[in-house]
């Protein structure tokens, strides 16, 4: 790869995509939903609203596709992270397995009028845990080094009942 190619996507790798940064008019008891596909896993999904207009309040939920599509039958569906409903409010959510996923806003306020409702969504790499990765051996590996312990186990054993009998017979002496 050129190198000046890599000076293009090296940012993209560093910092998440902005998936949403707009602002929705949203009539109360409406909603708007952003679809978006997660082709690598794990994935953090950060999530920020604030509801423009005040007293207002609104929701946003994170959700798998099958799970949006039961929302909008008025079906019960499951969620993976939500907020309640609140004037401004924030999730992140580490996503482990690749699907299209959605985050879902629902404006809650009781006014007539439609809210301006600011959405920030972005999603982006989950970073590595602090300390030492963890790594266990292969299947084949474990049995070669259990059946490696036993047999030098086992060596080690027949070698010292061997020093132990010759010892107790040349110590044996036999009182006439």
């Amino acid at each position: 790869m050129k190198p000046a190619l890599w000076l293009l996507l090296w940012p993209s790798l560093l910092y998440p995509a902005v998936l949403a940064n707009d602002t929705y008019q949203i009539p109360p008891g409406e909603w708007r939903s952003l679809h978006f596909p997660v082709s690598q896993a794990p994935a953090r999904v950060e999530c920020h609203f604030a509801v423009g207009a005040q007293p207002g309040a609104a929701r946003a939920v994170l959700l798998a596709r099958e799970d949006l599509e039961r929302f909008a039958s008025h079906q019960p569906y499951g969620y993976l992270a939500a907020t309640g409903e609140q004037s401004r409010g924030s999730f992140q959510f580490d996503i482990g397995r690749t699907g299209t996923y959605a985050v879902l806003l629902i404006n809650s306020s009781a006014s007539g009028v439609a809210s301006p409702i600011q959405l920030y969504v972005s999603l982006g790499r989950v970073p590595a845990p602090p300390g030492p990765t963890v790594t266990f051996l292969s299947p084949g590996r474990k049995v070669a080094t259990i059946v490696l312990s036993i047999a030098l186990f086992l060596t080690l054993l027949t070698w010292s009942v061997g020093r132990l009998l010759r010892a107790m017979r040349g110590n044996s002496t036999s009182v006439d």
